[in-house]
């Protein structure tokens, strides 16, 4: 016995099934339309051709046996053209009747779905959330390498403050905003937005700056 798929699954199979009914039904408008088309074509040029077999039977060229054949022949075009158009007529109907039995079956996963979703978007925040601990970790081991080179420049504008050459260093701090903030002309900083998670997330695109600066 094969294993039971879970709720997630058999939604994904029933989404498979709405798109199958969807194609289904649109092909089937789509001939029931070309089928109108080429019948109320053919009835129109049925009907200029009956009215001059007409005259050729009032003028005995022809039988009454063949112009009632020809007669029957359109009337018989025309009872399959409006079989046709109700058939267009009926099809949203019919294919809402086939969605709203899916959309049963769907409903009735709701409860499962959600249990499952709420697990496995639960492991996946705790695995981003590592990413983003690894990722802090990162910058911690940069800027202790960062800071030091960043400090000899601090150092020598505190001596000329100290020589009376300036009345106040203004790098008398480190400050990382050079890297981690993005401030034109300068590229992007290695700070991570709430709009570059969004759209990495939502829209799964990454700044294209930002993918040229690290190659």
């Amino acid at each position: 016995m094969g294993k039971q798929k879970t709720a997630v699954q058999q939604l994904k199979d029933l989404h498979n099934e709405t798109k199958e009914i969807h194609e289904t039904y649109a092909k089937a408008k789509e001939n029931a339309q070309q089928e109108v088309e080429t019948l109320t074509q053919e009835i129109a040029e049925g009907e200029d051709n009956i009215h001059g077999l007409y005259k050729s039977y009032v003028l005995n060229l022809v039988s009454l046996e063949a112009y009632q054949a020809e007669r029957k022949a359109i009337d018989d075009k025309k009872a399959v053209l409006h079989v046709a158009q109700k058939k267009i007529a009926d099809i949203d109907g019919l294919m809402k009747g086939e969605l709203k039995k899916v959309y049963s079956k769907a409903k009735g996963l709701s409860a499962e779905y959600n249990r499952e979703k709420a697990i496995f978007v639960a492991e996946k925040k705790k695995k981003m959330l590592a990413m983003k601990y690894e990722y802090l970790k990162a910058i911690h081991a940069e800027a202790k390498e960062i800071f030091p080179v960043e400090y000899q420049g601090v150092w020598v504008s505190e001596l000329e403050v100290e020589l009376g050459m300036k009345s106040y260093s203004y790098t008398s701090y480190v400050n990382p905003d050079n890297f981690l903030e993005a401030y034109a002309p300068y590229r992007p900083g290695c700070t991570v937005t709430k709009d570059e998670v969004e759209n990495a997330y939502v829209k799964g695109t990454v700044d294209r700056e930002l993918a040229e600066a690290i190659k």
